[in-house]
């Protein structure tokens, strides 16, 4: 399917990568992004968190790294949808995700001259590749590296309402790592105390007997310093933003990061943008049990933040 090498210039397209915490906006501000003029958006490609977990635990190479997400993100992901925007896109109507008809896209895919069409597509205009995904650990700073023309937004939402807002859900739990997240993000999964390989090894005994919560603030810390070192790092390709911000200035933040990213707002951008103005964010119960360790590293990052009081209450 892929018959590029990798490293080929011409996969070296503008790509935008939207990341943070899970429940830290990049669900919104991707729509809205992805809803550029002449952009293609993916909606949490599954080869980013596959590619960080083999690479994390020395399954794979940086160089086969990165041909994996040079055939997932261009092959699997972008390619169709760049195609499905020629065959169901309606005039002046800017969104990757509006198939009118499926199967007369699958048939447009099938056709033996695919890959010509879609190089020819591709050259045709300054297309941009929008994607995000929540949770990314060590792939985005891999990414920098391999991809040229890549910039990357970090997320990050008072963590108080992270934490709160996944355990709503039920997430973290021991049920929901063994079965949505097994295969990505777990090392030795047969061992009742397998962890996610992002955890540092000091931490790594605890895991088993942590609590949801305390898991929860412990993946928040590691995403939000992630997003300051790589803002450091990299300060002209990756850019730090907080949810909140967003929410109380949509327009003018998300604008600025169109700009910055070099995409242009279309109408269903700013439809997203309308829904985000009229959101109500719920008000959460910040009271947590968190094991020592986290909940000072935990309210340490809060209160650098600006989210005054931390989060931690008592001990796990």
């Amino acid at each position: 399917m892929h018959n590029l090498p990798s490293g080929n210039p011409e996969l070296d397209l503008p790509m935008l990568l939207i990341t943070g915490a899970a429940r830290s906006g990049t669900g919104i501000l991707g729509r809205i992004l992805g809803s550029c003029e002449n952009t293609v958006f993916a909606y949490e490609p599954p080869c980013l968190p596959a590619a960080a977990g083999v690479l994390a635990t020395g399954d794979m190479t940086d160089a086969g790294a990165r041909f994996l997400l040079d055939v997932c993100l261009h092959e699997v992901e972008f390619y169709p949808r760049l195609l499905g925007r020629r065959v169901n896109l309606r005039p002046g109507y800017s969104f990757s995700f509006n198939y009118l008809s499926w199967d007369k896209l699958i048939e447009r895919l099938g056709f033996p001259d695919r890959r010509r069409e879609y190089h020819q597509l591709r050259s045709s205009r300054s297309w941009s590749f929008v994607f995000k995904h929540p949770d990314l650990h060590l792939i985005p700073e891999r990414m920098v590296q391999w991809f040229p023309r890549l910039k990357v937004i970090h997320l990050i939402r008072d963590g108080r309402d992270v934490v709160a807002s996944g355990l709503r859900r039920a997430w973290y739990s021991d049920t929901y790592y063994r079965e949505w997240v097994t295969t990505w993000f777990r090392r030795g999964s047969e061992s009742p105390d397998a962890c996610p390989f992002f955890v540092e090894e000091r931490y790594r005994s605890d895991w088993s007997r942590w609590n949801p919560a305390t898991r929860a603030a412990y993946n928040w810390c590691r995403m939000v310093q992630a997003g300051l070192e790589g803002a450091q790092n990299e300060p002209v390709r990756v850019r730090r933003v907080k949810y909140e911000e967003l929410v109380r200035d949509v327009e003018g933040v998300a604008g600025r990061l169109a700009d910055w990213a070099g995409l242009e707002l279309s109408g269903l951008s700013r439809s997203h943008m309308r829904g985000l103005e009229e959101y109500h964010q719920v008000t959460h119960d910040h009271v947590f049990d968190l094991a020592p360790a986290v909940r000072d590293r935990f309210n340490e990052f809060c209160e650098d933040l600006g989210y005054a009081g931390g989060g931690g209450g008592r001990r796990a």
